[in-house]
């Protein structure tokens, strides 16, 4: 069985007692992963609101190019529904 005073005497001794709890808990470029918070991460994000950005006004940019013709179509309509209107 283990003496806890023995073994906080050779804790103390063996310099353990100068481990800090950050250094449980490696950084990713520690740890190998260099990507982890890293700057590619962020231009990931960065490039995925910046496309997700230029879908959006292209597909404004398509809707207001259909105006025109729809406004055109819609008072065709509405002219041709009075013409019926005044017939009867």
């Amino acid at each position: 069985m283990i003496n806890l005073a023995e073994a906080t005497d050779n804790a103390v001794n063996s310099g353990a007692s100068r481990f800090r709890a950050v250094d449980a808990f490696p950084s990713p470029a520690e740890a190998g992963d260099t990507h982890a918070r890293s700057g590619m991460e962020a231009a990931e994000w960065v490039t995925a609101a910046l496309a997700g950005i230029a879908g959006v006004v292209s597909l404004l940019g398509y809707l207001f190019d259909q105006v025109p013709p729809l406004s055109r179509k819609a008072i065709t309509a509405v002219r041709a529904v009075r013409e019926e209107v005044k017939r009867k």
